[in-house]
C-alpha cells in the first residue's frame, strides 16, 4: 500500500496570507518562485497568494474566484511559509517537509479558511498599518474613456 503524502506538490498550493501581500511576492520572487498569470486577476486581488513549490510558482488571489488549490483547506502566514520553505529548500520533499507541513496547519484544524484564532481575518495588522480606501462606486466605460458614477 503507497503512503499519501501530506503536501502534494501537484495538485495543491500552500495558500498565504498576510497584510502586506508586497513583501510575501517580493520573498517569493527573491527565492525564484516565479509569477503565475491569472486571467481573473482583471476583477482586482487580494492579500493571500497560493504557492506551488514544486513548480516554483505562484498565483495571487482574488476574491470570490479560485485560483488555485489550498493545502489542507487552510491559509497559513508569512512567517509559517517560511518555515516550510526553509524545510523544502533544506530537505526537498519527503519525511521532513511533511513533518513541518503537519505541524505548521495542526493549529487549523476544523477552522475555516482564513480564520487563525476565532473569526475569519483575525490575523494580527502589522505595527503602522493604514486601512485602505473603500472602492468608490466607478466604473471606466472602454468606449468612450470617461468614468461615470454607477448610482
Amino acid at each position: 500500500m503507497k503512503m499519501e503524502k501530506t503536501y502534494d506538490t501537484e495538485n495543491k498550493e500552500i495558500l498565504i496570507f498576510d497584510w502586506c501581500i508586497g513583501r510575501v511576492r517580493e520573498y517569493l520572487e527573491d527565492n525564484g518562485i516565479a509569477h503565475k498569470w491569472h486571467r481573473a486577476y482583471k476583477y482586482g486581488t487580494t492579500q493571500w497568494v497560493f504557492v506551488n513549490l514544486n513548480r516554483r510558482t505562484y498565483t495571487l488571489g482574488v476574491g470570490g474566484i479560485r485560483t488555485g488549490r489550498p493545502l489542507k483547506h487552510h491559509a497559513i502566514t508569512f512567517d509559517e511559509f517560511k518555515f516550510i520553505f526553509g524545510v523544502y529548500e533544506e530537505f526537498g520533499e519527503g519525511k521532513a517537509l511533511d513533518e513541518a507541513v503537519e505541524h505548521v496547519y495542526a493549529k487549523y484544524e476544523g477552522m475555516e479558511i482564513f480564520t487563525f484564532h476565532s473569526e475569519r481575518f483575525d490575523l494580527e495588522k502589522p505595527k503602522g498599518w493604514i486601512e485602505p480606501p473603500k472602492r468608490e462606486k466607478k466604473y471606466i466605460n472602454m468606449h468612450k474613456d470617461v468614468i461615470k458614477d454607477d448610482d
